[in-house]
């Protein structure tokens, strides 16, 4: 199966392309901004180095959040217009799974609890567990927004590996002598395309309409609505 995958759902941009099971072409570049103008050349890029046409794709898999407002759109925005373009199915992962898989066959990282968090501003954090087992990441629990003063209670009581964009937030918020045995180890904490492409490979049951894929959305935007100002002429109308 010829499965392109993206992601632009937190501080990077990824494209890779997967071709019978291989990740033939890939790449990844880390930024806060400028998704939107980086994705669609970058998509280019990796089917011009695999020889492929846009009409050789059999599917599209994307990161569908928790992220940055703007970057999942951005993200499932292109998945999805590609998909409805060339009648090919989508297949939606967590930005959090996809950063889980980056452990597997790290020399760091060993079997057991597995937690991933990623900045979500405003005093949180995204959180999962997962459990890495016989070289798999399994989820150990749904994803969710937590605020950094109660991140203690996410944590196992037993020892953990600890990943993501915000691993030191967590660390600073929970006192060490509060917190179970943490390993820190040296993973990648954004989304790469080139895991999920092999993620997607691996799980052809994901793959669905364009249109039953949202985004997930763990809490409200930060954008709020302007305040009205009546002016002059309007007061008392």
């Amino acid at each position: 199966m010829n499965i392109l995958a993206i992601d632009t759902a937190l501080g990077a941009c990824s494209a890779a392309l997967l071709v019978d099971g291989d990740v033939v072409a890939g790449r990844f570049e880390e930024r806060q901004r400028g998704h939107a103008e980086r994705l669609l050349p970058m998509v280019e890029e990796v089917l011009e180095e695999a020889g492929l046409a846009r009409s050789g794709l059999q599917g599209v898999a994307c990161t569908r959040g928790p992220g940055t407002f703007t970057g999942v759109r951005i993200g499932l925005s292109a998945a999805k217009g590609l998909c409805l373009a060339l009648d090919i199915p989508l297949a939606g992962f967590t930005s959090l799974e996809v950063v889980a898989h980056n452990v597997i066959h790290h020399p760091e990282v060993k079997e057991g609890t597995l937690c991933v968090a990623h900045d979500a501003r405003r005093g949180e954090v995204y959180f999962q567990k997962f459990v890495l087992s016989d070289g798999q990441v399994k989820a150990a629990g749904e994803p969710k927004a937590v605020a950094l003063e109660k991140i203690h209670e996410e944590l196992p009581s037993s020892p953990c590996s600890l990943i993501g964009t915000g691993a030191a937030l967590v660390m600073e918020a929970v006192p060490e002598e509060s917190r179970p045995p943490i390993l820190l180890p040296e993973v990648g904490g954004q989304p790469d395309a080139r895991i999920m492409a092999v993620m997607a490979g691996r799980e052809p049951d994901r793959f669905q309409k364009e249109r039953v894929i949202a985004p997930l959305y763990l809490r409200a935007p930060d954008a709020v609505r302007p305040k009205v100002v009546p002016l002059p002429f309007q007061e008392g109308k």
